[in-house]
């Protein structure tokens, strides 16, 4: 799992800005980049109170930028990743005990069938995907 630095309010360098406005980005502020750099504000100026924040366009703007640096998106890269790999060694792990559950003989027969069902489920078994030509016509006709 992936854990945000921890903020501290001496030496914000560049770099410490950029990183920890991603981890704000993606973790805590949901892709939103105007509540993570209100966030990040908060964090780089404690001693200020709200009415020294700067105004909503200003937010916006600043958001953007930090948003599209470089240095930003490939710490939000990173970040991404990091949080895949973590959502991919607990789905391994959920597998392999629903997988001893459904197997194992001495469990009911219950649990068993609710076991490959889950495992059915994770493994995308019960959807059905159609493929569409986005070219064809489809007629439609309603009648009362």
């Amino acid at each position: 799992m992936y854990t945000p630095a921890k903020a501290t309010t001496d030496g914000w360098t560049t770099a410490k800005k950029n990183k920890r406005f991603a981890e704000l980005y993606v973790i805590e502020c949901g892709y939103n980049a105007s509540a993570a750099y209100r966030r990040l504000w908060h964090e780089i100026n404690p001693d200020k109170d709200e009415s020294e924040m700067p105004c909503p366009n200003t937010i916006r703007t600043k958001a953007y930028a930090y948003r599209h640096k470089e240095a930003v998106k490939k710490q939000i890269e990173k970040i991404e990743q990091k949080i895949e790999e973590s959502q991919a060694i607990r789905r391994n792990e959920t597998i392999f005990s629903l997988r001893e559950i459904a197997f194992n003989e001495e469990n009911s027969n219950t649990d068993r069938l609710k076991a490959i069902d889950l495992l059915n489920k994770m493994g995308g078994f019960y959807t059905e995907n159609y493929k569409v030509d986005a070219n064809s016509t489809i007629e439609v006709t309603l009648t009362d």
